[in-house]
């Protein structure tokens, strides 16, 4: 084969626009491989072994010629390059340690310097030259030989721009460094209808061509072939052409969309994004000139802010003034849409406004017109695009398409731009202020560790001696002494005076008083820091105060106020043997220690009155406590005898007074009612009362409730409905508790309620609930008693007479239980005289889930009890209560003796030796306590003990049961109940302890 010359480029800088040289004969193709001369080689191959040939010789005699090797290329080929060297005898590894070999890959370096789809001129010097840089500044002044195959990756990829962009970056880098390159491209890419313009500009780049057996010219040839192919063609194409020429401008424009919102996302430069939206955005609409303009309003009316321009300079605009609030400006800073006008001067809104009624002269010939606006997501008009051109009808609605879409992307640039100069701002101002906070650590750590210690002060005279130690130090003196006010303010309360002082000073400075001119007090006045330096000056300033200050040999007096919220409560005196000057900075600090000490004073006293009224507050629930368990005792003790009076008149047939034993007897049960009420709620409020929650049927708890209330109910001759659902509703409460609910709103519904009313109970299931409402026509509620009724002692209209009864804590212990049952309460009524209405409602559990309460429920006091006669004794320093129980206990067959002290009962025990004991607890002498362990030792189990007492609260139960009682029973207590746990205590059968 022949060498076909060309004009070549010079080795030492090579240039594209020179044609380069074709080597096809071999010795001359080995002379430029060994010896390349700085040249730009490329190689066209089609087989990996071929190039790897050609790419070997060329390394293989650099290293023979003692120049460094830089190989960027794929792993693959690395490899092969590594293994051609190898098999001449170079170890890879020392040339890589030595500094001769330098292999990079070629797409993490094309990723060093690409930015997006186009090499960047800088970032290739950066990363490539900068590798060249390396390796020359440790060989002097050998040229580096260079392989590369990024141009080989991006023609591959379909990127012949960048191919030949990088390979222009090489020649204007080979400018400055000296430097031969092989670079290679696979044949392959190169046979298309376009191959012959991509040949031509490859080699064009380069200044050998290695043509090996490749017949490029023939290529080259088959190519203009085909070029001819297609000039015949294009006269077929030009309609396809015109049909997809629309789908290309838009898909041009969504391209340029695309580019220009990857580029603004990532410009957080507020100019420089309005600079580049504005030139794109001219190029898009094929503008002549375009701006954009801030939507500003000046104090003097809205005026628009020019700032950028696109097509012409920025000074055409300066003797112009900004555009104002006209008919066609105002829509686009209304945010109103876009305008679009094919001649902006034939538009009606065009010249109305003085004082150009149009276009300024001079101004910029604005014929085609087009404006949108800039909207940031949250409505506000940012500004507006503006474009224009000396020719009418240039923009259509392409342009407009394309406006809007940059619009877009405008305004999002915009506002993160904004965003991230805020954050900047804020940032700057954090460094500011952790400066400022790092200049004041010190002084804030010192000043912390006072307040620490002063926190533990446990009193004005520690309090005090602190402050003296630590402001002394501080202030740079050697005594101090504090003063601090009484809690008015107005006399001294403490005087504490550095023990260091001498005692005839402490003596004379004691002696003076808040009306004494002297620095601890006039601070105290004035709530301003005293300091006085010298002793001249302060002896002019206290000239009664100059035999103290000789005294004392002070150069320096000072005195810091002791704040709370603005008022004073002491001082610090300060006194040093030498002149000190305070700094500004000293000065703060002190006052801010001022202040603390302030809130340590006033810490402390806060302490002493929370603990004093803590204090109080608990005596006084305990004496509350003490007096409602005293209250429950003295008031049950009486009524004990009488209900047991009445039950003695019934059991021995006394017929004559049965109304009068009703009437005791209802009367009582009213006032057992009422102390249980109010112990109740007492228990509730402090949380002693413990549920014993268990499934019930709703239909039992109401029957329950329903026969307590009926003698009531019957006596005011009241008509009382029971409604409940046909299926069988299950609750998991305490049924006691819940039956004291419906029994205490059916009561009230009663005593409210004139004879001969109506009352109803009417429950159903509302979801996963129960409501349980009590209704009656009785005398209602006024609409501002509604949303007290449920509160402690409140109570509605009552007469004077207080016919109804009650101590308005019915409907609290009501409120109470529910939501301790995890339900709640409601109470409706349209006014006085029309009746109420209260609703319980209560979670219900699901029938397969209820388990039936054991038993059939308690057994009924009315149930007549089967006796059999025992040995009692009754125990109880109430005659007439343990005369009158005697009494029945003995109607009913029992053998009873009576004692009213604890030494009477147990010589009574010794000689009668009782099976029952019922003692009362509040005994003289010797408690009912004390007297159940004592005859529990004497009898073992051979005697069954049970307490029948005044007090029932629970610490009184458990206490019971400490002491040895098998039961508890609260005054006064049914003869049947009483009956029925004798039996079952004495006939084997075992209940718990505290069974009531």
């Amino acid at each position: 084969m022949s060498t076909t010359s060309r004009p070549r480029a010079t080795d030492t800088n090579p240039d594209a626009t020179t044609l380069p040289i074709s080597v096809v004969d071999p010795a001359q193709r080995r002379e430029l491989l060994d010896h390349p001369s700085h040249s730009h080689i490329v190689q066209f191959y089609e087989a990996d072994g071929q190039l790897i040939g050609a790419v070997s010789q060329y390394l293989l005699a650099g290293l023979d010629a003692g120049e460094p090797l830089v190989i960027i290329a794929t792993a693959e080929h690395r490899a092969a390059f590594s293994a051609a060297l190898a098999a001449r005898g170079f170890d890879v590894d020392v040339l890589s340690r030595a500094g001769r070999l330098t292999m990079l890959d070629a797409r993490e370096t094309l990723s060093l310097f690409m930015v997006g789809d186009t090499p960047d001129a800088a970032l290739f010097d950066a990363s490539v030259g900068g590798v060249l840089a390396r390796v020359q500044a440790s060989f002097g002044s050998r040229s580096i030989r260079a392989y590369g195959e990024m141009v080989d990756i991006l023609w591959r990829d379909g990127n012949p721009d960048a191919a030949l962009r990088v390979e222009g970056l090489w020649n204007e880098l080979g400018r400055r460094r000296s430097f031969s390159l092989f670079c290679a491209y696979v044949m392959g890419n190169f046979y298309r209808v376009d191959g012959v313009g991509g040949i031509e500009a490859v080699c064009a780049a380069h200044s050998h061509v290695l043509q090996d057996d490749l017949d490029i010219d023939a290529l080259r040839e088959h190519a203009r072939a085909l070029q001819k192919e297609i000039e015949e063609r294009k006269h077929l194409e030009a309609a396809l052409r015109s049909a997809l020429q629309e789908r290309s401008v838009a898909q041009a424009q969504l391209e340029a969309l695309q580019r220009i919102g990857k580029a603004l996302h990532s410009e957080l430069d507020l100019e420089k994004i309005v600079q580049r939206v504005t030139d794109e955005a001219t190029a898009i609409c094929h503008a002549e000139f375009g701006a954009f303009f801030y939507n500003v309003v000046e104090p003097e009316g809205e005026r628009y802010t020019l700032y950028t321009l696109a097509g012409v300079p920025r000074e055409r605009f300066a003797r112009f003034p900004m555009p104002r609030n006209t008919a066609v400006f105002g829509p686009t800073f209304r945010g109103e849409g876009v305008v679009r006008l094919d001649d902006v001067t034939k538009d009606p809104r065009y010249g109305k406004n003085a004082p150009y009624y149009g276009m300024p002269e001079g101004h910029l010939p604005v014929c085609s017109y087009l404006a949108a606006p800039v909207v940031a997501r949250s409505g506000e008009v940012l500004g507006g695009l503006f474009f224009g051109h000396s020719k009418p009808g240039v923009f259509d609605k392409a342009d407009e398409n394309g406006v809007i879409g940059i619009a877009a992307h405008a305004a999002i640039a915009i506002e993160n731009a904004r965003a991230y100069e805020e954050q900047r701002r804020a940032r700057i101002a954090a460094d500011e202020a952790r400066v400022a906070a790092e200049q004041a650590r010190e002084r804030t750590e010192r000043l912390q560790r006072i307040t620490v210690e002063l926190s533990r002060a446990l009193g004005a005279e520690e309090l005090s001696r602190i402050v003296i130690a630590e402001t002394s130090a501080l202030a740079g003196v050697e005594a101090g002494s504090v003063v601090l006010l009484d809690e008015a303010g107005t006399a001294i309360e403490s005087f504490v005076i550095d023990a260091g002082v001498s005692e005839p000073v402490a003596v004379q400075a004691r002696a003076m008083d808040l009306g004494t001119r002297a620095p601890i007090f006039d601070a105290i006045r004035t709530g301003a820091l005293v300091w006085v330096v010298g002793a001249d000056e302060i002896d002019r300033r206290y000239p009664e105060l100059a035999s103290l200050r000789a005294a004392a040999g002070a150069q320096t007096w000072g005195a810091l106020p002791i704040m709370f919220e603005g008022r004073p409560l002491g001082a610090v005196g300060f006194s040093g043997s030498t002149a000190r000057v305070l700094s500004d900075e000293d000065r703060a600090f002190l006052l801010a220690l001022g202040r603390q000490c302030g809130q340590a004073v006033e810490r402390a006293r806060l302490h002493d009155a929370t603990l004093a009224a803590r204090a109080e507050a608990e005596q006084a629930n305990r004496a509350k406590d003490d007096f409602l368990a005293m209250l429950g005792h003295e008031l049950r003790n009486p009524l004990s005898p009488i209900l047991t009076a009445v039950h003695l008149m019934r059991i021995r047939g006394e017929t004559s007074t049965l109304r009068e034993q009703s009437v005791i007897e209802r009367q009582v049960n009213h006032l057992i009612h009422l102390v249980d009420e109010l112990l109740d709620i007492s228990r509730i409020t402090r949380g002693k009362v413990e549920l014993e929650r268990k499934p019930h049927k709703l239909s039992t708890i109401v029957s329950k409730a329903v026969e307590v209330v009926t003698p009531l109910v019957d006596e005011r001759r009241h008509q009382l409905t029971i409604s409940l659902p046909d299926e069988e509703l299950w609750l998991d409460v305490d049924d006691v508790r819940i039956c004291q609910v419906l029994t205490n709103l059916l009561t009230n519904a009663a005593r409210y309620t004139e004879r001969g009313g109506q009352l109803a109970l009417c429950a159903a299931r509302e979801d996963s609930c129960v409501v349980i409402r009590v209704k009656d026509n009785g005398v209602g509620m006024p609409p501002e008693l509604l949303p007290r009724v449920f509160d402690l002692f409140v109570q509605g209209y009552r007469t004077s007479d207080r016919s109804q009864g009650g101590l308005g804590v019915g409907l609290a212990l009501v409120r109470n239980l529910v939501v301790m049952h995890g339900g709640s309460v409601g109470v409706a009524s349209a006014g006085p005289g029309k009746g109420s209405e209260l609703t319980v409602r209560l979670p219900i559990i699901v029938p397969n889930r209820a388990v039936a309460a054991t038993g059939d429920g308690e057994r009924s006091i009315r149930e007549g009890v089967s006796v059999t006669s025992r040995r009692i004794l009754v125990v109880d320093d109430n005659v007439d209560a343990a005369t009158l129980l005697a009494d029945l206990l003995r109607t009913v067959g029992h053998d009873v003796r009576v004692a009213h002290d604890g030494a009477v009962a147990l010589d009574i025990q010794a000689r009668f030796h009782p099976e029952i004991g019922i003692l009362d607890i509040g005994l003289p002498r010797m408690d009912g306590y004390e007297l159940a362990t004592i005859m529990r030792e004497r009898a073992a189990r051979t005697i069954r003990l049970m307490a029948v007492t005044g007090y029932g609260q629970e610490q009184d139960r458990a206490r019971a049961e400490r002491a040895g009682f098998d039961a508890h029973f609260v005054k006064p207590v049914a003869l049947a109940k009483l009956l029925t746990e004798i039996e079952l205590r004495s006939g084997g059968e075992e209940l718990p302890a505290n069974s009531t």
